[in-house]
């Protein structure tokens, strides 16, 4: 007797790691004088796997806007590099997915020239492999078993091409190019669906994109657009129980000042992906007891660790607060220019059917103040706020349970009223919810020497404890289940009744001939 069953699995990795980098300012730009602004973001990176090593290689990049030692506002953009591992198991090795995040960074300046950072990362990883569950035994052995079914996650992992998107972000009417600076620019990918198509699914959102645009001297002015993002991925599986995770990344974002007839016109490029992750569980049997009519079966008993994947859902919460002026060093603040938000989750708790997170946006802006005399001048707006919201899985979580998030935020809008300054942004994302559990099985089976006989005349009368199948009552008294089952004029409405297969609750007593 040999069961070799082949399936996929997922498994889950925490991974931490650094980035660090220095960068010295060019020969045509000025000194610094004060740091308004500063950011830090991992791109998606790339997953090479080397034998029993599964290598995720990425870069970092850094974004930093200065003022000069002559009041003009400078920005910076350079990179750095990352690199984490993780074991994996070789050739059973399918694919994997990581959302890798800047847990923090810390920005140095090393003289009026030369920035030093370094930054935390940390991702999580989802990879995907083969496994098997095998079950040794004699060759020919006829054997009385029961199957035991659980719901093991698995997961699949779908990209599709990417797609270059192009869009005016604003014309400047008489202006030549050498007058047209852009400071800063981002582009927030917003409102990612996914939605049944006929070979697969599409994938729509809008990408915002924002930009510090200068013109001619004057204070820089924040622009913005939106472009329509659609993409199909093929292959993906519509069945019962499937949870899906759509995402697009932008790939590249770069802001073109295109002289023309007229003037300028200021356009952004964008190279963007659209990916979905889709997570089911799917069945597995595994032999959870044995017996033979005739002979001693001894059989070893093992544990089969699985993950069972409770539930997925994607976030989009709307979070706005105020915060006073003076508590944050913005009384003489007239604009802001430029803001932007990073979410940090600090807490998960999960209590019947939903999980509660807490965290914290951390927002970062470029402000703008006038002196008595009118003179713009510049400083950095640096605050943070708690938030706290609820999420329903929709399905039982038991204890012991692994609860995976990812938030960010885009929309970022700062007002500023009175004596208060008002935030307001969109938190999106997903949380899904795991379980790990343990499944008691049989790993293999032999044959033992000790021969059951039976007098064809003896009669039992037994009568079953709460819960016991008659597959166990059967393997008591070494009978057949489906002879059990017969001579005491059970079918299988009897079982349907209860709905569960051998049960034998309702049932008083058993003869066992």
């Amino acid at each position: 007797m040999e069961i070799n069953k082949e399936f996929t699995r997922q498994r889950y990795v925490a991974l931490e790691g650094q980035s660090a980098s220095e960068y010295t300012l060019p020969d045509y730009q000025g000194d610094v004088k004060k740091i308004l602004f500063s950011s830090a973001e991992a791109e998606d990176s790339g997953r090479y796997q080397s034998g029993d090593t599964l290598e995720c290689v990425g870069t970092v990049v850094y974004k930093i806007v200065y003022m000069d030692s002559e009041g003009r506002i400078t920005p910076v953009t350079f990179t750095g590099d990352y690199e984490m591992t993780a074991r994996c198991e070789g050739e059973r090795y399918i694919d994997s997915y990581n959302r890798t995040r800047v847990a923090n960074f810390n920005l140095r300046l090393m003289g009026p020239r030369r920035f030093s950072v370094k930054s935390g990362l940390a991702s999580d990883l989802l990879i995907c492999e083969s496994c098997e569950y095998t079950v040794a035994g004699s060759e020919g052995l006829e054997l009385e078993s029961s199957l035991v079914s659980v719901e093991q996650s698995t997961a699949q992992y779908l990209r599709s091409a990417e797609r270059e998107l192009a869009e005016e972000i604003i014309n400047f009417e008489g202006a030549i190019a050498d007058e047209v600076e852009v400071v800063l620019h981002s582009a927030d990918v917003v409102g990612v669906s996914l939605t049944k198509s006929d070979d697969g699914a599409v994938v729509r959102c809008q990408i915002m994109v924002r930009a510090l645009i200068a013109c001619e001297g004057a204070v820089p002015q924040l622009e913005e657009c939106s472009i329509d993002f659609q993409e199909s991925i093929e292959g993906v599986n519509w069945g019962d129980g499937v949870s899906f995770i759509p995402s697009v990344a932008v790939i590249s974002e770069s802001i073109g000042v295109n002289p023309h007839e007229g003037g300028v016109s200021v356009t952004a490029n964008i190279i963007a992906e659209a990916t979905a992750v889709i997570i089911e569980n799917s069945s597995v049997k595994l032999l959870g007891d044995c017996f033979s009519t005739e002979r001693e079966v001894i059989s070893e008993r093992g544990e089969f660790a699985y993950t069972e994947h409770l539930g997925t859902r994607l976030v989009s919460e709307r979070l706005a607060f105020s915060v006073g002026r003076d508590s944050i060093g913005a009384e003489n603040v007239r604009n802001v220019l430029y803001e932007s938000a990073t979410v940090k989750i600090e807490e998960q708790a999960a209590a019947e059917g939903s999980v509660k997170i807490k965290g914290s946006v951390h927002v970062s802006a470029i402000a703008c103040e006038v002196s008595e005399e009118g003179a713009p001048s510049y400083a950095p707006l640096r605050f943070e706020h708690p938030f706290e919201i609820n999420v329903n899985i929709g399905c039982q979580i038991p204890e012991k349970v692994r609860i995976l998030s990812h938030l960010s935020s885009d929309c970022a809008n700062i007002d500023l009223d009175g004596d208060s300054v008002n935030f307001s942004c969109n938190l999106c994302g997903a949380v899904s919810a795991y379980a790990e559990r343990r499944e008691p099985c049989i790993t293999s089976v032999a044959l033992g020497e000790d021969t059951y006989f039976r007098e064809s005349s003896l009669v039992s009368v037994y009568y079953p404890d709460a819960n016991e199948s008659l597959f166990e009552v059967a393997k008591r008294f070494h009978v057949a289940p489906i002879k059990l089952a017969r001579d005491n004029e059970l079918t299988e409405a009897v079982f349907a009744a209860v709905g569960s297969s051998l049960s034998t609750v309702g049932i008083r007593c058993l003869i066992v001939k």
